[in-house]
């Protein structure tokens, strides 16, 4: 397995973890906010994460296009769950993505695309974001 394959397999691996471990995690009621395990009140890792755009790609598949700012003094790795929802707020599909080694104040768009085809309006949910660092 060459070099590339094996980040892009442990970054799947690693982001569908955190998702699961946060699976216990639900938004209820009318907290709409992110959920993360951080305990980084000063510099929280949902900051660093914005949905900038919910569209679909050429086979109607839900795509979520996240800006990311690493915020932190050091180079960090993202976990981020994205919910896709029909318009009565029913879960339609709920997908990850994941970002490693973005260095102290890099910048980068990313897209989470889900693999089910959607028809009709629908939203996309910005559910979980996890920062870890890269530096050890």
């Amino acid at each position: 397995m060459n070099r590339k394959k094996f980040f892009i397999t442990t970054g799947f691996i690693i982001a569908a973890a955190t998702a699961l471990a946060c699976g216990s995690n639900s938004n209820n009621g009318d907290n709409d906010d992110p959920i993360s395990n951080s305990n980084n009140d000063e510099n929280p890792p949902i900051e660093d994460v914005s949905l900038t755009e919910c569209d679909v790609n050429e086979f109607n598949w839900p795509v979520a296009t996240l800006e990311v700012i690493n915020n932190s003094s050091k180079a960090s790795s993202y976990s981020i769950t994205v919910e896709i929802t029909d318009m009565s707020d029913n879960r339609l599909e709920e997908v990850f993505t994941f970002i490693e080694a973005l260095r102290p104040n890099q910048s980068t768009e990313i897209e989470a695309q889900g693999l089910e085809e959607v028809s009709g309006q629908f939203k996309c949910k910005l559910l979980t974001v996890e920062r870890l660092s890269s530096e050890g």
